[in-house]
């Protein structure tokens, strides 16, 4: 994919954005952080960085959240929740911002994760879903939160989700070395 859109003359779009940014958020979940900082660099290279940076802003929060580095979680929350509340990202982006608040124990966290919608994506309810179990030590909503990433076979977001309960850490380990990722930093 890269050395075809260099040998097309670098044009860079929308289309190319997400694509590159993915690779650097699975490269980070599998605990490579070279490649991880590499696809990153990628897909910030547009010439409109405020147009494209939308799935980036996904990435950087999620990935603090999994790494458990939350020196800049402020930051990041905010990049997170700038840009269109329309795009595609957004139920993405504005759920994660939010979960990571709570995880980084932000002020204002839990007036953030109430006031974050949904917009009818399921993956942003289940991240919403653990975010309030979580923040209100409520596997009630941590078993919501299973069901829909079951559901939408989400089994990355599963496994994170299952090492927060209690009695199932094992369980989420597993399902996280099936799937060559590391484990997050809870």
């Amino acid at each position: 994919m890269w050395e075809g859109w260099q040998r097309a003359g670098r044009p860079f779009g929308a289309q190319l954005s997400a694509p590159v940014g993915a690779l650097a958020l699975a490269h980070g979940l599998r605990g490579d952080d070279d490649a991880s900082q590499l696809w990153r660099s990628r897909a910030l290279n547009p010439p409109d960085r405020q147009r494209y940076g939308h799935f980036m802003a996904f990435t950087d929060a999620r990935l603090a959240l999994h790494r458990g580095r939350f020196e800049q979680a402020a930051e990041l929350v905010e990049a997170a929740l700038v840009g269109r509340s329309t795009s595609a990202t957004a139920p993405y982006r504005e759920a994660v911002a939010a979960e990571l608040a709570v995880a980084a124990a932000l002020p204002g966290a839990a007036d953030r994760l109430a006031a974050t919608s949904t917009g009818e994506n399921e993956w942003a309810a289940a991240c919403l879903a653990r975010a309030r179990g979580r923040l209100y030590e409520d596997d009630g909503q941590l078993h919501t939160a299973l069901a829909i990433w079951e559901r939408i076979d989400a089994r990355f977001e599963h496994a994170c989700t299952l090492l927060l309960l209690p009695g199932r850490a094992d369980e989420g380990k597993s399902e996280l070395a099936e799937l060559n990722c590391v484990p997050p930093k809870i």
